[in-house]
């Protein structure tokens, strides 16, 4: 590398003794190295977008979550204040039934009754009763049917003929 600069008349010009492949190589190294670095750049990016979208995702899925579990919350707290107004219904007709139950005086009813829709009591011949007791009794079968019965029942002809006596 003697002399890089060669003199004209006016101005000095660098003389490049890299003629051809130094220079083309260092060329082609640069459009590589700028290559990666937008493939770097591109797939940087993508990499953004493709964690954005997982974030998104995970947030979706927990708000769908916290949604189920929020209507769950009011489903339970509206059973609850249901199931409240049931048991104070059931007391207050409790309350009514005992209040009901004292009001409701036996001799007041068959005074009523009888004033008001004309109710009478029966005539003697109008009552009757029913016997409705019943002794309990077994009767013991004889043993010649019994025994008529296991030979009949003894071989398919046995079994054949049982059958049809079943349907006599």
């Amino acid at each position: 590398m003697s002399n890089l600069y060669s003199y004209n008349t006016s101005s000095a010009y660098k003389f490049d003794f890299a003629y051809g492949s130094e220079r083309h190589t260092e060329n082609k190294r640069l459009h590589e190295e700028t290559k990666k670095t937008r493939e770097k750049s591109s797939n940087r990016s993508f990499l953004n977008i493709t964690n954005f979208i997982r974030v998104a995702l995970c947030f979706a899925i927990a708000f769908v979550i916290v949604n189920g579990y929020v209507k769950i919350n009011e489903a339970y707290s509206s059973v609850a204040k249901l199931e409240k107004q049931y048991n104070e219904i059931v007391a207050t007709n409790q309350d009514l039934q005992v209040k009901i139950d004292k009001a409701v005086d036996l001799e007041q009813l068959l005074t009523i009754a009888n004033e008001k829709f004309g109710m009478i009591s029966p005539e003697r011949y109008q009552m009757f009763y029913v016997d409705l007791s019943q002794s309990d009794f077994a009767q013991v079968c004889s043993e010649e049917k019994s025994r008529e019965t296991e030979v009949a029942m003894s071989g398919v002809t046995g079994t054949i003929t049982g059958a049809m006596n079943i349907f006599k």
